[in-house]
């Protein structure tokens, strides 16, 4: 058809691993203006938080790599919480009964 313009639909793994970028850049980018002009000190603890950036970002990417769409899903991922992190709902988790 002319004119109409036909989006691809990308997979939910690059969705998750798009978020994951989006977050690193934001929080490296908080610090960066945190600790902007205090000094050698602000450099150092710059430094030191943007190698837990790195870490946080490193894992992330991991659990993409490893569960694709479902990687949002982990308590461990840190980028976005979805559905509650993996948590279970109240009334909806696995219930005691009595077995025999």
């Amino acid at each position: 058809m002319p004119g109409k313009m036909v989006t691809e639909k990308r997979p939910k793994s690059e969705l998750a691993r798009d978020a994951a970028r989006k977050k690193f850049s934001e929080d490296r980018n908080k610090t960066a203006a945190k600790y902007y002009d205090r000094g050698d000190f602000g450099e150092e603890q710059k430094v030191k938080e943007n190698m837990v950036t790195d870490a946080k970002f490193t894992k992330d990417l991991r659990l993409v790599k490893k569960y694709g769409k479902d990687s949002m899903k982990s308590k461990s991922f840190a980028t976005k919480r979805y559905m509650n992190g993996g948590c279970v709902m109240a009334g909806r988790g696995v219930r005691k009964t009595k077995m025999g």
